[in-house]
């Protein structure tokens, strides 16, 4: 019963998956190469500039989402782009600030390509200075599944928790929103970079954020070379079947053979 307990576990698994997205219609971009700029309006009251938040991104994006191998996903550091000063001075939405549902997006804030980051001092957003910032897939297609731009927003009002952040927090804080630009929501895990509490900061992704990041952003795999007959859809059914079934056999003989072997040997010191 134990062998068989043994040999099941080591031929079934079962993906249970717990982080979440932050949109219904699991939407991503669709390069797998995305930019990261960062505006080039003042940041005031944050204790960082915008050139020390651009030259965080490095260690943001490669020490984070970017260190992935099962993720094609690759986030590039950008430049300090121009941008409206609507971006520091207005709200991102136009109907409630950042602790209410945002029903109406600021169309003087829209990013239209890839990811781009901005302070912003707007009290009637932020209404609250230990807020760290907010994030927003700003262009999309719901029928495409597509994110094209997001934006993402450090609070920059007097008085912004920001400031009291050490530069390893900062780069783990910049990598967190980051992930939402990206397509994902808040992980119930509490190890992991995106979970919604800020309480340590995470010096490396979880495997929830690992498992969220290859969900939305998969390798693909490479067509492998075989030799197997495709004469018929019923032989070919029949065939993958009593290959499988022999190479499970011949790996249940050798797994069963070699626990029978283990159980024989003495335990302790020779």
């Amino acid at each position: 019963m134990k062998l068989t307990f043994i040999f099941l576990m080591l031929f079934f698994s079962i993906n249970l998956y717990a982080f979440t997205l932050n949109n219904s219609f699991e939407a991503k971009f669709e390069e797998d190469e995305v930019v990261v700029n960062v505006a080039d309006n003042t940041c005031e009251n944050i204790g960082y500039t915008n050139q020390d938040i651009l030259d965080m991104l490095d260690d943001a994006l490669n020490d984070y989402w970017n260190s992935v191998p099962t993720s094609s996903l690759r986030l590039k550091k950008g430049n300090l782009v121009r941008v409206d000063d609507a971006f520091h001075d207005e709200s991102l939405c136009l109907d409630n600030p950042i602790t209410a549902s945002c029903q109406s997006i600021n169309p003087n804030l829209k990013v239209s390509k890839n990811i781009l980051i901005a302070c912003n001092g707007n009290t009637t957003f932020f209404t609250n200075p230990g807020i760290l910032g907010t994030t927003i897939i700003s262009s999309y297609s719901v029928s495409k599944n597509r994110i094209y731009g997001a934006l993402f927003l450090v609070n920059d009002i007097v008085g912004s928790a920001v400031k009291n952040q050490e530069r390893a927090d900062m780069v783990a804080y910049l990598a967190h929103e980051i992930g939402h630009a990206i397509g994902l929501g808040h992980s119930p895990v509490k190890d992991s970079l995106m979970y919604y509490s800020t309480v340590e900061r995470r010096k490396s992704l979880g495997y929830d954020d690992i498992d969220g990041v290859t969900y939305l952003y998969p390798i693909e795999q490479p067509f492998a070379c075989g030799s197997l007959s495709f004469n018929s859809q019923e032989k070919n059914k029949n065939g993958n079947s009593e290959i499988l079934s022999l190479a499970l056999g011949v790996l249940a003989i050798l797994i069963v053979g070699k626990l029978k072997l283990s159980l024989k040997q003495p335990i302790g010191p020779k």
